[in-house]
Order: C-alpha cells, then sequence, then structure tokens
C-alpha cells in the first residue's frame, strides 16, 4: 500500500492547479490580444451591439475562462493556506 503524507498530496494538488492556472491564463491573453482590450470593456461592447454569433461566442468562452481562473485562484490560495481535507 502507498501513503502519501498531507503535504505530499497538497503539493501534487498545487502543481496540477498552477498548470491548469497557466493553461487558463493563456486562454483569456489569447482573447486579450484578439480585441486588443481587457473583458470588462469587452463584455460591455457585446451587451451593447446586435448581436454577432462569433463575437457572442467568444464572449462566452471569455467569460468561462475568467470565471475559471477566479476558480482556480480559490483553490490555490485553499492548498498555500492548508484550507482542505484529504478523506
Amino acid at each position: 500500500m502507498l501513503t502519501i503524507t498531507k503535504r505530499q498530496a497538497a503539493e501534487s494538488l498545487l502543481l496540477e492547479l498552477l498548470s491548469e492556472k497557466h493553461h487558463i491564463a493563456d486562454k483569456i491573453l489569447f482573447f486579450e490580444r484578439k480585441y486588443q482590450t481587457e473583458f470588462e470593456t469587452f463584455e460591455k461592447r457585446v451587451t451593447e451591439r446586435d448581436e454577432d454569433f462569433q463575437i457572442w461566442d467568444d464572449y462566452m468562452e471569455w467569460k468561462a475562462y475568467k470565471n475559471m481562473f477566479t476558480d482556480v485562484l480559490k483553490k490555490i490560495d485553499s492548498i498555500k493556506n492548508e484550507d482542505f481535507a484529504i478523506n
């Protein structure tokens, strides 16, 4: 039987979360470069104009990445603060 410590589990999970954070940040940067603006400005522009399906699809995807980024940051903080349990 393999036994790992809580610290080892945390380090492994933290590495996975940091990798995920990097991947999500790359996706967000792609949209920032594509539209040459920050998400909040883009969101305002999208919601104030007639619907363009390609732009709307990008908006929904970008918004999802922004939400995922926030979630992964919270998880990273939880791991760093040892605010998690192993079952």
